[in-house]
């Protein structure tokens, strides 16, 4: 099993896969056995039930304009992102759109999109677009209920496309709907925002004795919710999406394919395979500092340039620290617009791979000294000194992890060792 492992880990490195990948290959405790107890399981998770009661509207559909950036919602798509039932991927498309075609890739999406959207599918079709590719994982772990199987739905390309774009159009109206009572929908880094605000909540509350914290979670959501709910709010809030839901959530019946039984599983309740549930590889803030000026909290995005690029390395012959303002000003073009929705600050934290620092990072670590010094009792130079080091200290680390990882044999050497 672990030479198994090894083999592939060896071959994503070879096609310069994300280190992610295989580390995630490495940690996997493997699929779960091909039995009929397997089947059974993922039967118990996702129930019968009766179809909802598809709701009217006479709203025109919601669809997406031709001036919309289609490419830009492919890319936003997490790196090495499976593929759903018919085998098609995200890159497939991306790849297509670096090819002169008489008719742009983006013009047939955006008309499949909107067909999709007003719901005018075949309706033959729709447990195929609606459907996933079902992957039950092996139960060794020391958190889960001895008698479920964890399992991935892999949905269709197309619907999720439909689904990222569809979202995007109607952010703002669902962020003023849902906040702020929810963090999960139109909310862009909400997982970062629970956790500080939590901290925020435990600091300011922690003498009082009145205070509790609840946390409660549900047990097969995605597979039990009241489609029927999910549809009358719908018809009710967003009534120009009405007709994309009704057919993503078809109206009784999703076909998830299970391939180590070659058979179709239906799912008759909840909307794991529905709308909302891609997630954004973007991320306006690596580093989230709240109330670092006047109560504004600041977006640290760290990013490493280097002098020697050809897109800069006429300005770096005219002045130093040319390469990491070079790339400060595409962190501004890329998060800017991100970081004023949240209303965050965005603080490029940007060097050069030889040790030299953007201007806007040294002005924060300035800033970092400052309050530093007078949390250690000591002087800003001396606070500055030792940040320096440390942050120094760090970039030789990973300049030389860099060079280390161009040796082939010496970092499978690394692996090897890892999995004895």
């Amino acid at each position: 099993m672990v030479s198994g492992r090894l083999t592939q880990c060896h071959s994503y490195l070879l096609q310069g896969k994300a280190y992610s990948k295989v580390c995630q290959i490495l940690t996997s405790s493997g699929l779960a056995p091909n039995t009929p107890e397997t089947w059974q399981l993922l039967e118990q998770k996702h129930p019968k039930g009766t179809p909802p009661i598809q709701p009217n509207s006479s709203v025109t559909p919601i669809s997406v304009p031709p001036d919309f950036d289609i490419i830009s919602m492919l890319r936003s798509f997490p790196k090495l992102n499976a593929a759903g039932p018919s085998g098609m991927r995200v890159q497939h498309l991306l790849d297509a759109a670096s090819v002169p075609l008489p008719t742009p890739i983006s013009t047939s999406l955006r008309h499949i999109i909107n067909v999709l959207a007003a719901g005018k599918a075949p309706q033959g079709l729709a447990i195929f677009l609606s459907g996933a590719s079902l992957t039950a994982l092996s139960k060794n772990k020391p958190n889960r209920p001895s008698d479920i199987h964890p399992n991935i739905a892999v949905g269709e390309v197309l619907r999720r496309i439909t689904s990222k774009c569809l979202c995007h159009l109607i952010r703002v109206r669902a962020a003023d709907f849902f906040q702020p009572l929810q963090l999960g929908v139109a909310c862009p880094q909400g997982g970062e925002k629970i956790v500080h605000h939590f901290q925020s909540c435990i600091e300011e509350h922690c003498s009082d004795k009145d205070f509790v914290v609840l946390k409660v979670d549900m047990t097969n959501a995605f597979n039990l919710v009241s489609r029927q709910a999910v549809l009358d709010n719908c018809a009710q809030h967003f009534p120009d999406g009405l007709r994309g839901v009704t057919a993503s959530t078809h109206s009784y019946g999703t076909n998830w394919g299970y391939s180590p039984h070659r058979a179709g599983l239906s799912s008759h309740l909840g909307v794991g395979s529905g709308w909302g549930q891609e997630s954004s590889r973007t991320r306006p803030a690596d580093i989230l500092v709240t109330n670092w000026d006047n109560g504004i909290s600041a977006a640290f995005n760290v990013t490493v340039a280097s002098p020697l690029n050809s897109s800069t390395i006429t300005e770096v012959s005219m002045y130093s620290g040319a390469a990491a303002r070079a790339a400060e000003l595409r962190k501004h073009t890329q998060n800017d617009s991100k970081c004023a929705e949240l209303s965050w600050k965005c603080i490029p934290l940007a060097v050069e791979c030889y040790g030299a620092w953007g201007l806007e990072a040294l002005k924060a670590f300035s800033q970092v000294a400052t309050r530093l010094a007078i949390r250690g009792n000591t002087s800003k130079s001396m606070a500055l000194t030792d940040l320096f080091g440390r942050l120094s200290h760090s970039l030789i680390r990973a300049n030389a992890r860099a060079i280390l990882s161009h040796s082939y044999s010496q970092l499978m050497q690394q692996v090897d060792e890892l999995c004895v």
